[in-house]
């Protein structure tokens, strides 16, 4: 399949894009189980919205306030892991469970992960650092190359993310609000829905062997025109790991502190079980692989 340059891609999916200043207030508060309920419920139009960063030129998109629902029955999971893949032999789906409903306000999420070229600006500002060597590597597989410039950055861990995000003057989603942005309202199983992946959909299964630029996968967008939210690689979220809880939520942010971060979405090497929308992992924050990058996100203005 030929591929469009991402660059011109989100010209061709979006009508619209505006140059607007970005909000880098983040959401307060911890674990807010039954919080008092205060924020928004919009009526999704199924029209895309877009804004541009100043910072690092990153295309966003919108997602409305409102409820959906997050995680999945044990029962679903594990059918769907099943059917899509090897990895629950160790039955790695339980993190998933219980689904719970959690209302969010608006924000904006990166339209793609953020790219080598994007990263190194930070580098060059003297505000983040560069991607980790691998033990087997002597010089950066990707970062600093031509080539790369428009894939992912990767091999970076949670604090150098996080330290991009805040230059960028954005923030890492919060677990909740990556899940909604992949998954939408009506519990998909994918970013595009409930089709079974392919290699027109998303970068998986080793069928590519490597990262792919971003944004090649268009048909494999979400509701709300993200994309590579599955496959390419997997990605940081904001939140300390927590087994779920049944409550209801609101604006949920993790606890205050924790052992392990979580990594959404899968990667290059994955299979398609690791492509649903409910899939989580955890790790500590020092990890870094070749699999593992980020996109940042923002509220929106009240």
């Amino acid at each position: 399949m030929k591929l469009i340059p991402y660059c011109c891609l989100f010209v061709l999916l979006l009508s619209s894009c505006s140059v607007a200043q970005i909000d880098s207030t983040a959401p307060d508060g911890a674990l807010a189980n039954e919080m008092e309920d205060t924020s928004t419920e919009e009526v999704f139009s199924g029209e895309i919205q877009t804004q541009v960063s100043e910072k690092d030129g990153m295309p966003m998109v919108y997602v409305p306030a409102g409820k959906f629902t997050m995680g999945v029955t044990e029962e679903i999971a594990a059918a769907q892991c099943s059917k899509y893949g090897s990895m629950c032999e160790r039955m790695w789906y339980r993190v998933e469970v219980p689904p719970h409903t959690v209302k969010l306000d608006a924000f904006w999420i990166d339209q793609t992960e953020v790219t080598n070229a994007m990263y190194a600006l930070c580098v060059n500002a003297g505000q983040c650092t560069e991607p980790h060597l691998m033990d087997y590597m002597v010089e950066p597989l990707f970062f600093g190359k031509v080539e790369y410039e428009d894939h992912p950055v990767t091999i970076v861990d949670w604090e150098q993310a996080a330290a991009y995000c805040a230059w960028a003057g954005r923030r890492l989603p919060t677990e909740a609000e990556w899940e909604k942005a992949a998954r939408g309202t009506d519990e998909r199983t994918f970013p595009w829905g409930n089709t079974d992946p392919d290699d027109t959909l998303a970068n998986f299964n080793r069928a590519v062997e490597n990262t792919t630029p971003v944004g090649s996968y268009p048909n494999g967008m979400s509701l709300y025109g993200a994309l590579d939210m599955a496959g390419n690689i997997s990605e940081w979220v904001a939140d300390w790991y927590v087994p779920y809880s049944s409550d209801k939520q609101t604006n949920p942010t993790g606890p205050q502190n924790g052992d392990e971060r979580v990594f959404r979405g899968g990667d290059w090497n994955s299979d398609a079980s690791g492509l649903r929308t409910t899939y989580r992992q955890h790790t500590t924050p020092d990890f870094y692989d070749i699999g593992v990058g980020f996109r940042c996100a923002v509220s929106a203005e009240n």
